[in-house]
């Protein structure tokens, strides 16, 4: 690591407050809460409820991969946009880009931050979810139907625990487990994921399975909603990091 990264690592790590962990404690424990409940809530209408058919059932492994896939997108879009656009001093948004800014300059440190500092920023995105989840009617079909809720579920958790996957995919020693879900590209693997370390890191964004990351590479997707951002802001994708890393801009 060179002495520009060596500087910037540590600036950016001193960039996590007090305040900022408080609140993720404070998600982390709402966002367990709610998800426990529905997913208990759900359950029990899954095996009380005479009026689920089998055929809701069998949609269910649909809906998973659905939400899954969704998950995974919207984890490219969000390490997308945080890896690209804004600096650690943008308002409101600065310190979850901090996050995405320190692991380019020093991609190990996530392996060293505990599971509150990993997941916090996650959870709190998904807890405004699961509490209006809490408080809707499941009916057997319909709009409310218990496979919408078992999506919004889904999708929640894969969300939530994103960061757990791409902190594993650094990780040099894994529970065998883990490793068994990365072989079987379940989850997000260090295979996969050391694509997007090369270069620029402009490829590879998609963090919760990986599953999107060959097509969506492959049709210059993040490529194209760039060019469409400069040429509307005039802003440089990824000047930022040019900065932190101590390179030029590249236009």
């Amino acid at each position: 690591m060179t002495s520009v990264r060596k500087e910037n690592a540590q600036k950016l790590a001193e960039g996590y407050s007090s305040t900022k962990r408080a609140g993720e404690i404070a998600f982390l424990a709402v966002g367990t809460a709610f998800g426990f409940y529905n997913l208990i809530r759900i359950g029990r209408f899954y095996v009380h409820s005479s009026d689920v058919d089998s055929s809701s059932k069998y949609y269910g492994f649909v809906v998973a991969f659905v939400a899954i896939l969704l998950a995974d997108f919207i984890s490219g879009v969000a390490h997308w946009f945080c890896d690209t656009w804004g600096t650690p001093d943008t308002p409101v948004l600065g310190t979850l880009i901090r996050s995405f800014r320190e692991h380019h300059v020093d991609q190990m440190a996530i392996t060293r931050h505990d599971f509150i500092e990993t997941n916090g920023d996650n959870f709190m995105a998904i807890v405004p979810a699961l509490i209006v989840l809490a408080f809707l009617p499941i009916y057997p079909t319909g709009l409310l139907g218990v496979v919408m809720h078992s999506f919004v579920l889904i999708l929640s958790v894969f969300i939530a625990l994103t960061n757990q996957f791409h902190k594993w995919s650094h990780e040099r020693k894994r529970h065998p487990f883990v490793q068994w879900l990365m072989t079987n590209n379940i989850i997000l693997s260090h295979r996969a994921h050391k694509l997007h370390h090369k270069d620029e890191f402009d490829i590879g964004y998609c963090i919760t399975t990986g599953w999107l990351n060959p097509p969506l590479d492959a049709i210059n997707f993040w490529r194209v909603l760039e060019k469409a951002i400069t040429m509307t802001t005039g802003a440089i994708p990824r000047a930022n990091d040019a900065d932190l890393l101590g390179v030029p801009k590249t236009e």
